[in-house]
Formats: structure tokens, C-alpha cells, sequence
């Protein structure tokens, strides 16, 4: 999992970069970054609320699945090499 948020935090931080890199090439005034953050919290929030009851149970078994594997292979003991 630490692997996993460095990973992202990376991501991030590159998004960031180049978002500003491009608006200030373009010439358009930056709009703050947590403006741009809030709306795409509002565009996820958005798509969360019109997914299906089967989209819904389709990620809740996946999520499940991967807690489950996750689960064994925390608690599975494997010979190092």
C-alpha cells in the first residue's frame, strides 16, 4: 500500500506541474488548483449518484474480492528467497 499512495502522490504531483506548465503556456490566468480539485469532486460525486444498483453490486463483489485476496495474502505465510 505504501507502494501504491507514493505511486499516486507522483501522479499528483506531476498532474500538478504540467496543469500549470499548460495554463501558463496558454496565457490563461491559473485558476487555483483547489477550485479545479472541488470540481471534479463534483463530477465524480455526480457519476456516483446516477451508477446503477448493478454497477453498485458489481464494484461492492470487486472490492470485496480484492479486500478478501488481500486478507490471505497478509495472513499467508510464503518461504523467502
Amino acid at each position: 500500500m505504501d507502494f501504491d499512495w507514493a505511486d499516486e502522490t507522483i501522479h499528483a504531483s506531476y498532474g500538478k506541474r504540467w496543469l500549470e506548465a499548460l495554463l501558463t503556456t496558454r496565457g490563461v490566468e491559473p485558476t487555483p488548483l483547489d477550485q479545479i480539485r472541488t470540481q471534479c469532486g463534483e463530477l465524480v460525486n455526480a457519476m456516483v449518484l446516477r451508477a446503477t444498483p448493478e454497477e453498485t453490486a458489481s464494484l461492492r463483489a470487486r472490492a470485496e474480492a480484492l479486500i478478501a485476496k488481500a486478507e490471505t495474502l497478509a495472513t499467508t505465510k510464503t518461504p523467502r528467497s
